[in-house]
């Protein structure tokens, strides 16, 4: 990845986190681990950690460790909302849903 496109991921996921920052909703249901994935993007090391984001190669993909307040349903809306914010972006990412 470029730097250009590294600075413009790291725009993207600050404006990802505050779409999911939005949702005010009761946290009720199954605890879970969900989270953001993105694919088709290749990043080093390196560059993962100039991100104000932490991100984890996990096989092809790159899993997004946004702030997630919740730990049920809230966790999984705005995880949602993250991802649906990535996509209209043009990224191609999607929810990995995880039940604790």
């Amino acid at each position: 990845m470029k730097g250009k496109e590294l600075i413009k991921l790291n725009i993207d996921l600050h404006e990802a986190q505050a779409a999911a920052n939005e949702l005010i909703i009761e946290d009720n249901g199954t605890c879970n681990l969900d989270c953001v994935i993105i694919s088709g993007i290749t990043i080093t090391q390196r560059q993962a950690e100039k991100l104000d984001f932490q991100i984890f190669k996990w096989g092809r993909q790159y899993m997004v460790c946004f702030d997630l307040k919740g730990q049920a349903e809230l966790r999984t809306r705005m995880a949602e909302a993250a991802c649906l914010c990535l996509k209209q972006k043009g990224y191609d990412a999607s929810v990995y849903y995880q039940m604790d």
